[in-house]
């Protein structure tokens, strides 16, 4: 073994010493499983290689070209298009893939695997790929869901359908039972007029294609059918001029998300697309800026307003969108909203705890507030399926979340307070423990003594829930530290004054503010 081979095998073995406690302590940290593949790859393990990419995969989401790089590593094995575990292993790969995100390229990667296989005539080969396929017809099946799945892309969409067509045509070229026959060119029939009334790049190509088909198989209709096709295709040609001009103000923005998001805000204010065209167009983005967690918030917050099932189809894009930045809080708390709505608090709270206990957002106090205040929302809402300890659950889940928000760097924490205010609402409104939330208050109000709207929360919670004298109290308080916003406390305290209508407390208060002003 030579020194190089041997330095690798030593940094190796290093690595994966420490790996467990790694993997335990930041499941979601990219770098970690980078550094694990890298260094298998380096000497040429490959079941070890397997493994690193499916520890990643639990977690996180494999970048496209990591996972077709994963696929051709598994094809490259020897015979592993006659091995039924590989191929197993590489459609596994490949459904996973498809499930995580839309692509074209993915989808094409598989369509070409699928007929790299399906060529292989060897009975034993067949038997395998059927038991890894699932069926004999896969790779049918597979054109058929990819171009469902890509068939809203406006200009990659053309190639994936032709694929899914030209398989059709051969079926029917085969097809030796006349009544079967008519069924494969009824079948082309309306996939042609459904591709020529949507929107697509490649238009005039099926167009014509369709006339070719026409002329082979309805002889006499010919005509009739184009006319009825031309109706078509010229209100299809009217929303494809619409969608070029769009299509080209994205190019010049580089297909920036920003470029994305005056494409999507002006087909929905035009009312140009049907919805699952607007997703194609977040997924398009998604395919590019699949790490900015705005992009991915936006889509959710369409997908709610928008989709049929729209609870399911929120939580369906959050539940990917944490595998991609797991680092969010906001992304996180989509999460725990949906799968609050769609399956219950228990489960809500399993997501909450993974988001809280795996590191993801604990570097942040404003992220992790975002995760908690979700769950404290979720839990609040609980009271009419476990009415014994839903108090007891409540305050828990209040107190937990702020001990372990103000547990990190106070540098990081939320200037609007949302967790802060979410507990104090949860513990006051449905608890009916002012105790409690003056403890709270008053915890925060210590922990960030320079925050300003920590201390008006503060004394507005006291001019509700306790008294003037109390309230006034936080306000000269707080009006004499060094705060971040110190107007912003003298104004509320003014207000607060002039409200009571006692001249003597207004200028008490003018004179104290002008001390430290």
């Amino acid at each position: 073994m030579e020194k190089g081979e041997l330095g690798e095998l030593d940094a190796l073995s290093v690595f994966l010493e420490t790996l467990p406690d790694k993997l335990a302590k930041t499941p979601y940290d990219y770098t970690v499983y980078i550094r694990w593949m890298e260094l298998v790859r380096a000497v040429g393990d490959i079941d070890s290689l397997r493994i690193a990419r499916q520890h990643m995969r639990t977690r996180l989401a494999i970048p496209e070209d990591m996972l077709l790089e994963w696929v051709a590593d598994e094809e490259a094995q020897p015979n592993a298009l006659c091995d039924e575990m590989v191929l197993a292993n590489i459609v596994d790969i490949f459904e996973k893939g498809v499930a995580e995100r839309v692509s074209c390229s993915i989808w094409q990667a598989y369509i070409d695997f699928a007929k790299r296989v399906d060529s292989n005539k060897d009975a034993h080969a067949r038997t395998a790929a059927e038991a890894a396929f699932g069926g004999a017809e896969y790779l049918f099946s597979i054109l058929q869901r990819a171009a469902e799945a890509t068939g809203s892309h406006y200009l990659q969409s053309h190639g994936v359908w032709v694929q899914l067509k030209d398989k059709v045509v051969q079926e029917v070229s085969r097809e030796g039972d006349e009544r079967r026959r008519s069924e494969l060119v009824e079948l082309l029939n309306t996939m042609f007029l459904e591709r020529l009334s949507q929107p697509h790049s490649g238009l005039d190509e099926t167009f014509a294609m369709y006339s070719e088909f026409t002329t082979q198989h309805f002889g006499t209709k010919y005509e009739q059918q184009m006319v009825n096709a031309n109706k078509i295709v010229s209100s299809t040609r009217v929303k494809c001029a619409y969608r070029d001009s769009l299509e080209a103000s994205l190019a010049k923005s580089d297909d920036s998300w920003d470029g994305y998001l005056r494409y999507i805000g002006k087909v929905i204010q035009d009312r140009a697309a049907a919805t699952e065209e607007v997703c194609m167009l977040y997924e398009r983005a998604l395919a590019l800026h699949c790490y900015l967690p705005d992009a991915w918030d936006e889509y959710i917050l369409y997908m709610e307003g928008s989709a049929d099932n729209n609870t399911q189809a929120a939580l369906d894009v959050a539940s990917r969108a944490i595998r991609f930045c797991p680092w969010s809080g906001k992304l996180w708390a989509h999460a725990i909203n949906f799968t609050f709505l769609q399956q219950g608090h228990r489960e809500a709270t399993d997501v909450y705890t993974r988001a809280a206990s795996t590191h993801a957002v604990d570097y942040s106090m404003l992220e992790l507030s975002l995760a908690a205040a979700a769950w404290v929302g979720a839990m609040r809402l609980t009271q009419d399926c476990n009415t014994g300890t839903y108090a007891a659950d409540l305050d828990t889940a209040c107190n937990e979340s702020i001990d372990k928000v103000y547990s990190l760097d106070i540098d990081t924490a939320d200037p609007y307070l949302l967790l802060e205010c979410c507990c104090a609402s949860a513990l006051i409104d449905s608890l009916n423990n002012v105790e409690s939330a003056r403890r709270m208050w008053m915890r925060v109000c210590k922990s960030r003594k320079t925050c300003a709207n920590a201390w008006v929360s503060f004394a507005e919670f006291e001019r509700i829930h306790g008294t003037a004298s109390s309230a006034r109290s936080v306000y000269r308080q707080a009006a004499q530290r060094r705060l971040d916003a110190p107007e912003l406390v003298f104004s509320a305290w003014l207000r607060f004054e002039h409200a009571g209508g006692d001249l003597s407390k207004v200028y008490a208060a003018e004179r104290a503010i002008n001390l430290q002003r």
